[in-house]
């Protein structure tokens, strides 16, 4: 039975969790926008705001031209020589009612700024610690020269090779013609809690998903930044057939560091015309339609970093 996913519409057989994004589509629901969003989208209050700018401004200005006739500087000046007559009431200092609201406005407009501000950090931290806890995955196919290079740089764990994230990033700068890239992506991860991966293409007239699988469980080590990962990598790049058998590797590392898991037999795949004719019609795929390319192929890699 084939369904789509409530949140990116990825139609693939029944299943609790979706192979394009992840989320449990039992349980799923769509997020709710937080309830200061919707108080300040709604246009009374907007409407109220701007009301209240332009009084504060008017206000404001009246005072100004209130303050500047009383102070004109061709008054004469006031004698200091001039007895004060103490029968004559004097004028007591009272706050212009103009100042006063105007300051009460002002008072409030930046108390309005500094909850907004206070908000807006409140979210970007929380958005921030949740990027940090991410995981990345990307399938490469390896030449035997780009897989050799690798190899003499890493450090091997359950067959996959161990190398730092300066490394990965000079080798990909430095050896464009030595791998190509079907996908990348990018999903959070909470540890003990499996996350399932696809890169690849959907066959729009049977449904089926045409690429490279993985599942991935993260661990926490008792040592700082390092963690263990249960990865399982398989493709389906047959039509007919089932999809091969999952490759497992247990392999400790450390965040940042990158995983390359180089394992998956795609010389031995004897492929038809018809699949052919879908990875043609493919960018990520078209790589296998290569014949120059895919001389030189050692392997199809899965490319694992944890943040």
């Amino acid at each position: 039975m084939m369904i789509n996913c409530p949140k990116c519409n990825l139609l693939q057989p029944k299943d609790q969790y979706c192979a394009g994004c992840g989320i449990n589509m039992e349980s799923w629901e769509p997020p709710q926008k937080p309830k200061w969003k919707k108080f300040l989208g709604n246009w009374m209050v907007q409407l109220g705001l701007l009301f209240l700018v332009i009084f504060a401004v008017v206000l404001r200005d009246n005072f100004t031209t209130h303050s500047k006739k009383t102070t004109r500087s061709d008054l004469p000046p006031v004698s200091s020589t001039i007895a004060r007559d103490d029968s004559v009431a004097q004028p007591t200092e009272t706050p212009q009612p103009a100042l006063q609201e105007s300051v009460q406005s002002f008072k409030s407009t930046r108390a309005t700024e500094s909850t907004q501000k206070a908000i807006q950090l409140t979210n970007e931290k929380q958005t921030n610690s949740s990027l940090r806890k991410q995981m990345i995955v990307k399938v490469y196919s390896l030449t035997k020269l780009g897989l050799d290079k690798i190899s003499q740089s890493a450090r091997k764990d359950d067959g996959a090779l161990i190398v730092t994230s300066q490394f990965a990033t000079q080798f990909r700068s430095q050896n464009k013609n030595n791998f190509k890239s079907f996908g990348t992506r990018r999903k959070q991860y909470e540890f003990g809690e499996p996350v399932d991966f696809f890169i690849g293409e959907q066959d729009l007239e049977t449904g089926l998903n045409i690429g490279f699988y993985a599942q991935i469980l993260v661990s926490a080590e008792s040592r700082p930044e390092s963690i263990t990962a249960e990865v399982r990598f398989w493709n389906q790049l047959k039509l007919e057939d089932d999809p091969s058998p999952p490759l497992s590797f247990t392999i400790n590392m450390r965040q940042q560091d990158q995983a390359f898991i180089v394992d998956m037999g795609v010389h031995d795949l004897d492929f038809t015309q018809e699949e052919r004719g879908l990875f043609e019609a493919s960018p990520k795929l078209k790589i296998l339609n290569n014949e120059d390319f895919m001389e030189s192929l050692s392997d199809i890699a899965l490319v694992l970093e944890v943040k």
